[in-house]
């Protein structure tokens, strides 16, 4: 399995074996705080593992994000965004 195949094409896929408190979690853990360039606890799974599973900066996955239409944020305000989610991504990885 690619990498492609979990966040690209096949994200949909991934999406149905996500619990449906998922948006729920991440505001609950601050991993989102307000909908602002990253509107969805998915999306912002998707653009975390872009970066963790991909051999891509910070600013390729902003620039992959934009052109998905996932999100409109700066490398810094990615950086940010990812830093600030760690506890529930942690949360996640323990599924």
């Amino acid at each position: 399995m690619s990498i492609q195949d979990i966040v690209g094409e096949g994200w949909e896929k991934v999406l149905e074996f996500l619990p449906d408190d998922i948006d729920e979690s991440a505001f609950r853990l601050k991993a989102i705080q307000r909908k602002r360039g990253i509107s969805s606890a998915g999306d912002l799974l998707r653009v975390g593992l872009a970066y963790a599973l991909g051999e891509i900066s910070l600013a390729g996955v902003s620039r992959w994000a934009e052109g998905l239409d996932i999100g409109h944020l700066s490398r810094e305000a990615l950086f940010k965004r990812l830093r600030n989610a760690t506890p529930w991504f942690e949360l996640y990885s323990q599924c």
